[in-house]
């Protein structure tokens, strides 16, 4: 098997594990899913930027709406990723 083969075998069976567990997640009202942590919606961004997608095709494939990643990379550009990674009220 060629790494062309073997690689595309891969890519399958992470597009179908992703496919589940998107399933699984879209089955949850909106205001009852998880929040992302927020190292991980900067991870969000820096992917929406590096893939060149834009908010709603980053809010789909997130399970969110495009005002959250407006409001996110808003936060992003006025503050940089500090204002971004910290909570807006202390815990």
């Amino acid at each position: 098997m060629s790494e062309i083969d073997r690689l595309c075998g891969e890519n399958a069976l992470l597009r179908e594990e992703l496919r589940i567990k998107d399933g699984r997640l879209a089955r949850i009202p909106a205001h009852r899913r998880p929040l992302y942590e927020p190292m991980e919606r900067l991870a969000i961004l820096a992917l929406r930027a590096a893939a060149g997608w834009n908010g709603a095709a980053t809010a789909h494939r997130f399970l969110l709406s495009p005002a959250t990643i407006a409001s996110w990379a808003r936060r992003l550009d006025e503050g940089g990723p500090a204002a971004l990674v910290q909570t807006r009220e202390p815990v």
